[in-house]
């Protein structure tokens, strides 16, 4: 049997908003959702060193972590996932990679509560805005 997929998440708060890509591939193209990826462990074994080239490769701009907000298990079509969460701060002009980004956009609280989210970023995104 083989092991969970591993993904880095991103948590990028604008004052009081949050960012989020709206996603331009499978699985859940068209969905909200915090930016993340599953392939830059193939080219870095440190988590942060993953997170930071996942938002790099999505939004052409730099991430500094602030820390690790925490750990989340799904199941899906028979595969596992484990997303490593972590929050912190972009530098530099966004630039969208146009291949895995349609739009993104920064999310009040109140437009958060609202909306739907892929995977489970609404969740994981709840617990970060009440801990």
């Amino acid at each position: 049997m083989a092991g969970p997929h591993l993904a880095t998440v991103a948590i990028i708060k604008k004052g009081e908003k949050i960012l989020f890509v709206k996603r331009a591939q499978d699985p859940e193209a068209g969905k909200w959702a915090l930016p993340f990826g599953l392939g830059a462990f193939e080219k870095h074994f440190d988590p942060e060193e993953a997170v930071k080239c996942e938002v790099e490769y999505d939004l052409g701009v730099d991430y500094s972590i602030d820390y690790f907000f925490n750990y989340y298990y799904r199941e899906s079509e028979g595969e596992a996932f484990v997303s490593l969460v972590f929050s912190g701060k972009i530098k530099g002009e966004i630039k969208p990679n146009p291949g895995s980004v349609k739009e993104m956009r920064f999310f009040s609280e109140e437009e958060i509560a609202k909306s739907e989210f892929a995977f489970e970023h609404k969740k994981i995104i709840e617990e970060y805005l009440y801990q």
